[in-house]
């Protein structure tokens, strides 16, 4: 299991990749390379992320998974703003598969916002599952 989080008010662009903190990681089949994790062994892994926002303008924003830089189409959470002091919670969940074909091809995770705003705290976890 690996957990990331963000534990202090982080401002990001929209569209980038969002930096995480490793807190922890029980195994040698993920980690943490940049703003990226990496799945790098075969299997279905659960990933599930929270992240908890402000400073959005009004209008809807969303947070998307990506792999590689190609968004996940399946993993992604929207809500909508009404003033730039909103309080916006975006949960997220997927299984991801880790292919053997994929073996040598890392699987690099990472987590995008569709407008700036301000991470106020994150936790994102992924588990082996099968």
């Amino acid at each position: 299991m690996l957990k990331a989080n963000i534990t202090t008010a982080t401002a990001v662009t929209a569209g980038t990749d969002i930096p995480l903190n490793l807190i922890f990681n029980t195994n040698c089949r993920t980690g943490i390379n940049g703003n990226r994790i990496r799945i790098n062994a075969c299997g279905a892994y659960d990933v599930a992320a929270l992240f908890n926002i402000t400073g959005v303008a009004a209008g809807n924003v969303s947070l998307q998974m990506f792999n590689n830089g190609v968004a996940i189409p399946d993993a992604i959470a929207s809500a909508t703003s009404t003033a730039a002091t909103d309080l916006i919670t975006l949960n997220l969940t997927d299984i991801i598969r880790a292919v053997k074909n994929n073996l040598g091809t890392e699987i690099a995770l990472s987590f995008r916002l569709s407008a700036a705003a301000t991470i106020n705290n994150a936790i994102v976890t992924v588990q082996r599952i099968q």
